[in-house]
């Protein structure tokens, strides 16, 4: 039985989580430069680095996971999970803080443990999502016209 080939090499992998790295760290910067000069930051700002970290988990995730071979789904094609519904509420909750700062420090701590939370990962991955997916239905032929149905006779009801 041929296996699928690993969706990442490690190599792009070590590369990705550098850069990743390199990249949180001058957004720290920018922001401690805001905050030394008393200006706030808005709270959606740093929603995309923890999209990107939990990314980076997936991935992480993803290149330690044996790949089963695809098969059809007997009632159409699934609706793939969202990121979100894969990296489950753990990640989003380890990446919350009440402050700026501290919703940084907390993106920086699951980099750090990156490991820890790739393994708590791939146990949920291990036991499958929990939630139930769309089955989407296959698509099918438009029906093809065809002459009306002759007119049905009914008779009285003599009862």
């Amino acid at each position: 039985m041929r296996t699928a080939p690993a969706p990442i090499s490690q190599h792009k992998l070590a590369r990705l989580t550098a850069w990743l790295r390199l990249w949180l760290i001058w957004f720290a910067g920018v922001f401690a430069q805001m905050w030394g000069k008393g200006e706030g930051a808005h709270a959606r700002a740093f929603d995309e680095p923890a999209r990107y970290v939990a990314q980076l988990v997936a991935l992480h995730a993803f290149a330690r996971l044996k790949l089963k071979p695809r098969c059809a789904h007997r009632h159409g094609r699934l609706k793939y999970a969202s990121l979100r519904a894969v990296a489950g509420s753990a990640l989003r909750r380890a990446m919350r803080g009440r402050s700026g700062a501290a919703r940084l420090f907390a993106i920086f701590a699951v980099l750090r443990e990156i490991d820890a939370h790739v393994a708590r990962l791939l146990r949920r991955l291990r036991n499958g999502l929990t939630r139930m997916r769309v089955i989407l239905p296959r698509a099918e032929a438009a029906p093809t016209p065809c002459a009306p149905a002759p007119p049905c006779i009914a008779f009285a009801d003599t009862s």
